[in-house]
C-alpha cells in the first residue's frame, strides 16, 4: 500500500513538474513572439517617420519649384497640397477592401510564426 502511495505521490510530482515546465515554455514564446513584433512596430515606426520626413522635404521642394515655374508660389504649395489629398483619398479609398486585409494577415502570420 505504501509503494502505490509513493508511486502515486510521484506521478503527482511530475505531472506538476510538467504542467510547470509547460507554463515555462508558453510564457518564453509568448515573450519571444511579444518582442519579435514589437520589434517591427519599431521597425516600421522609424521606416514611417523617415518616409513622412522625406515626403515633407520633397513636397517642399516640389511646391517651391512649381512656384517658381508659375511665378506664383503660393500656387505651387496649393497644386502640391491638391496632389497630397488625391492620394491621401485613394489611399483612404485603397485601404479599406485592399491593404488593411494584407496588412492584418502579414501582423497575424508574424505573430503564429514558428521558428
Amino acid at each position: 500500500m505504501n509503494e502505490v502511495k509513493e508511486s502515486a505521490d510521484n506521478l503527482l510530482d511530475t505531472i506538476e513538474d510538467i504542467l510547470e515546465t509547460h507554463r515555462d515554455i508558453m510564457v518564453v514564446k509568448f515573450i519571444q513572439r511579444f518582442s519579435t513584433s514589437a520589434s517591427v512596430a519599431v521597425i516600421g515606426m522609424i521606416g514611417l517617420m523617415i518616409l513622412l520626413l522625406t515626403l515633407i522635404f520633397a513636397g517642399l521642394g516640389f511646391s517651391f519649384w512649381i512656384g517658381e515655374a508659375l511665378d506664383d508660389t503660393k500656387a505651387g504649395f496649393l497644386i502640391v497640397g491638391g496632389v497630397y489629398l488625391i492620394l491621401l483619398l485613394v489611399t483612404v479609398l485603397v485601404a479599406k477592401g485592399f491593404l488593411l486585409p494584407i496588412i492584418r494577415d502579414l501582423i497575424i502570420n508574424k505573430i503564429y510564426e514558428e521558428d
